[in-house]
């Protein structure tokens, strides 16, 4: 950009110019506002960035945050090159922001869950505070009004297995995501653990892989509900919802 098409950006993007609400319903599409975060993170305006991404839960609900934001977001930063380049501070930064704001706005449209006798829990299957897909998942479910609980730990962890021991029938999804060259052999390792847990045999285990290179064959992991998307998993919670109706209709 030349010096007058950056005072003139500088200018669409100040708080009187760049108002992140709808006026009457009017259009803000999704698109320019994707392209407009991405600015800012690829000026390492993190400032704005923040400032912007502070304003998205008044103007979506948590689906349209996942399929219209943050997904569309995501992909296009993974394919931009000054990302790519980014340090390792910056991208730290940046998603424990995102963690932190798709917590918050992981909030219910009602409130009383539909699933107040069955909790739903969202684990990584190796933990860390750069993984975006159990915060997501968390998202999508409040938007269908159940209660549900990102753990920031190992599925296998003591904390976690104390309180599973005194539930019966709970969900559990997975998030498996890329860690290191060795995330396979941890994998298979990991699995079998599973299978020998007789408190996870209580339960209903999801396994949502997101893994570049690690696939499952669903009748060799039978221990495993797999889902590869998305859109699967807000299909799953689809049928949780009608099933829970059905459930209560007849009581």
């Amino acid at each position: 950009l030349n010096y007058e098409e950056l005072i003139g950006r500088k200018k669409s993007l100040t708080e009187e110019k760049n108002k992140l609400y709808k006026e009457n319903q009017s259009n803000i599409r999704s698109s320019d506002l994707i392209k407009t975060l991405l600015f800012f993170i690829d000026q390492s305006k993190f400032d704005l960035f923040q400032r912007d991404f502070n304003k998205l839960n008044k103007i979506y609900n948590q689906r349209e945050l996942v399929f219209d934001i943050i997904l569309p977001f995501l992909k296009l930063s993974s394919e931009d090159k000054k990302w790519n380049k980014m340090s390792t501070s910056k991208k730290d930064f940046f998603y424990h922001f995102l963690v932190k704001k798709i917590n918050e706005f992981a909030v219910p449209k009602n409130t009383i869950p539909k699933n107040e006798n069955q909790k739903i829990y969202f684990l990584d299957v190796f933990p860390s505070n750069k993984s975006l897909h159990s915060p997501m998942m968390l998202l999508l479910s409040s938007y269908h009004n159940l209660e549900s609980y990102f753990i920031n730990e190992d599925i296998l962890h003591d904390s976690f297995q104390d309180i599973l021991k005194d539930e019966h029938g709970s969900i559990i999804f997975l998030s498996l995501n890329k860690k290191g060259a060795f995330d396979e052999t941890e994998f298979n390792l990991f699995k079998k653990d599973i299978e020998s847990s007789n408190t996870l045999k209580r339960h209903n285990v999801f396994l949502f892989n997101n893994h570049p290179t690690i696939k499952i064959d669903s009748q060799k992991d039978s221990q495993f509900n797999l889902i590869n998307s998305f859109e699967e998993f807000e299909q799953v919670l689809v049928e949780i919802t009608t099933e829970m109706s059905k459930t209560k209709s007849a009581a």
